[in-house]
């Protein structure tokens, strides 16, 4: 029993680790599409044209890694550990 318990346990771990593992690399994708998208926000704004389409797109990105992991976005300027 103490064995069917253990490779039971065993295979959740990897369930749960395997789960962690996408979830990171999808959060990271997205981290790098929203430093992306700022790039080229930031190129818009100095040229003095509003880029409302990236605007949205990085907002929509920001609150899906939201639902994922507790962030905190700051303007430009300002500094934080947990800025996005």
């Amino acid at each position: 029993q103490f064995n069917t318990l253990a490779a039971g346990m065993d295979q959740m771990r990897g369930n749960l680790e395997s789960g962690i593992t996408a979830s990171v690399k999808t959060i990271n994708q997205m981290l790098l599409q929203i430093a992306d998208l700022n790039t080229q926000i930031g190129t818009f704004v100095d040229a003095g044209v509003s880029p409302n389409d990236l605007l949205d797109k990085r907002d929509q990105l920001i609150n899906t890694v939201a639902q994922q992991m507790p962030i905190e976005v700051q303007p430009a300027g300002v500094s934080s550990k947990n800025s996005v």
